[in-house]
C-alpha cells in the first residue's frame, strides 16, 4: 500500500446552515488543528462556499456530491423509494468497482473526474474523521448508506476511520443493520454522544466495545459569541425585558405530522410557564425550516406577545450558543440547544416528538445525569409531566446546575481518554 500523505479528511452533517451542526465542525476543526499542526485538514462538505464562508477554511465536494450527485439538478439526494435505493447502490457499487482498480493501478471504468479524485484522496489520506451528528442511523438512511460506502472505501486502502460524537442505531431492518456491521466494524474508534442506546446498538452489530468511548456532543465545547445583548435587542427586547431574564424554547414541525396538534401543545407548555415565573420567552430557531412553527405560533395561536420574542439571527452558532448561555432555562424539540445549554450549565427540558428525538434528546441529558427531563410529545400525559419536572427545575436549579457542573469535567476527562487513543493512528 502506498505511503499516507500527513492528511485527514473530515467529514459529517453540516454544510445546511443548522447552527448545531456548524458547532460540531467548529470543535472538530480546531481541536485537529491545534494538536495535530503538521497534518493538513480537508473538509468535505455537500455545500462548500457555505462552510467555507461560515468557518473561514476551504471546504471540498462531499460524498454524497462527488459519488452520488447530490447538486445535480433532478438527482435530490435522498432514498425514500425503491427506485432510489436501487439507483443508490447501483453508483455505489460502481464506485467501489473503480476504486478496487485504482487500488490495484488498473484504469478506471467510466468514473468522472470528481470521483476519482475523491477515490485518491481517501486512498492517500492519513485518517478520515466523522465529526460528530446524529446522521449514522437508520431515521437516516442516505447519509447512513453514504457513510457506509465511505467506510468500506477507506478500509480498502487501510485508511483509518475514526467516528466522533456520534449517534448510532435506529437501523430500522436487518439490511441496515447488517450493512451497519459491515462498515462499523472496520472503524478503528468510535466516541458516542449517548452512553446507552448507541452504544448498544453498535454491540449489537459486533462492533467492539474496546473501539467504543461514550464522551459527548462534539459541539458540547465549542466557541461562543459574548456579547449576545444586541441580538436580544434586534429581536424587540428592551433594556428591562432584558433585565427581566428568559428562557429560551425551540420548537419545529417535523415531517408530516399534524402541524395544528404540535402548535396546540406548544401554547399549552407557553401557558405552564407564564404561569409559573415572570421570565421572558425567547423563541430560538436553529435553523431557518424552523422559523414558520415559531411565527405561526407567535403570529397565529399566542395571544399576548408581551412577554414572548423571536431570535433575529442569521443562524451563527456562536451567537445562539451565546444567547442560550444567558437563559435561565432551556426548552427544546432540537438536540443542540440541550448541548449548548448543558455546556454553559443551564437546566433543560427536552420535549421529543418521536423516537429519533427520545433517542438523541435522552441520550445528550443523560449525559449530564438530566435524562429525567426528556418527555415524549406523544405521551398522553406529558403537560402534567411537563408542569412536575418545570417546577422541579424552578425548586432546585442550584443543585441541578451543581450537578451538570461536575459531570462536564468528568465528560472532560473521558474525552482525554478518545484523544490518547486517537493518536495511536495519527502519531
Amino acid at each position: 500500500m502506498n505511503k499516507k500523505a500527513k492528511q485527514i479528511l473530515i467529514l459529517g452533517g453540516y454544510g445546511y446552515a443548522n447552527a448545531g451542526d456548524e458547532a460540531q465542525l467548529n470543535y472538530t476543526y480546531n481541536f485537529l488543528a491545534k494538536h495535530y499542526p503538521e497534518y493538513e485538514l480537508k473538509v468535505l462538505s455537500p455545500d462548500p462556499a457555505h462552510t467555507a464562508k461560515a468557518h473561514g477554511f476551504k471546504a471540498y465536494d462531499a460524498p454524497r456530491v462527488a459519488f452520488f450527485d447530490a447538486n445535480k439538478p433532478g438527482k435530490p439526494y435522498k432514498c425514500d423509494n425503491l427506485l432510489k435505493k436501487i439507483r443508490f447502490w447501483l453508483k455505489a457499487t460502481h464506485i467501489y468497482t473503480n476504486a478496487l482498480l485504482i487500488r490495484h493501478n488498473y484504469p478506471t471504468i467510466f468514473l468522472d473526474d470528481e470521483a476519482k479524485n475523491l477515490i485518491h484522496e481517501i486512498k492517500n489520506s492519513s485518517l478520515i474523521f466523522f465529526s460528530g451528528g446524529g446522521y449514522l442511523t437508520g431515521k437516516t438512511l442516505s447519509r447512513l448508506w453514504d457513510g457506509i460506502v465511505f467506510i468500506k472505501l477507506a478500509s480498502l486502502f487501510d485508511t483509518p476511520v475514526v467516528l466522533s460524537g456520534q449517534t448510532t442505531g435506529i437501523w430500522q431492518n436487518i439490511f441496515n443493520k447488517t450493512l451497519a456491521g459491515l462498515a462499523f466494524r472496520d472503524v478503528k474508534l468510535i466516541s458516542l454522544r449517548d452512553k446507552q442506546k448507541s452504544l448498544l446498538a453498535l454491540k449489537e452489530i459486533g462492533v467492539n466495545p474496546e473501539n467504543i468511548i461514550p464522551t459527548h456532543d462534539d459541539a458540547l465545547f465549542c466557541e461562543k459569541e459574548e456579547d449576545i445583548e444586541y441580538l436580544l435587542k434586534n429581536s424587540s427586547m428592551n433594556d428591562e425585558d432584558i433585565q427581566k431574564g428568559y428562557i429560551v424554547m425551540n420548537f419545529l414541525y417535523f415531517g408530516q405530522q399534524k402541524r395544528r396538534i404540535l402548535i396546540n401543545k406548544m401554547k399549552s407548555v407557553i401557558d405552564v410557564i407564564k404561569a409559573e415565573t415572570d421570565l421572558n420567552i425567547l423563541l430560538v430557531p436553529m435553523h431557518k425550516t424552523d422559523e414558520e412553527a415559531l411565527e405561526n405560533y407567535y403570529y397565529c395561536v399566542e395571544e399576548d406577545n408581551s412577554r414572548t420574542f423571536i431570535l433575529n439571527y442569521d443562524y451563527d452558532f456562536k451567537k445562539i450558543r451565546g444567547v442560550i448561555s444567558k437563559a435561565h432555562y432551556c426548552i427544546t424539540m432540537r438536540h443542540h440547544p440541550i448541548i449548548f445549554a448543558l455546556g454553559e450549565g443551564v437546566p433543560t427540558i427536552s420535549l421529543a416528538q418521536n423516537e429519533y428525538f427520545v433517542h438523541k434528546n435522552s441520550g445528550a441529558l443523560d449525559l449530564c445525569g438530566q435524562q429525567k427531563f426528556c418527555i415524549n410529545l406523544n405521551d398522553e400525559e406529558f403537560l402534567d409531566r411537563f408542569k412536575t419536572l418545570f417546577n422541579e427545575l424552578i425548586n432546585n436549579e442550584t443543585a441541578i446546575k451543581a450537578q451538570i457542573a461536575v459531570k462536564l469535567d468528568e465528560l472532560k476527562a473521558k474525552r482525554n481518554v478518545f484523544d490518547e487513543k486517537l493518536r495511536e493512528y495519527l502519531p
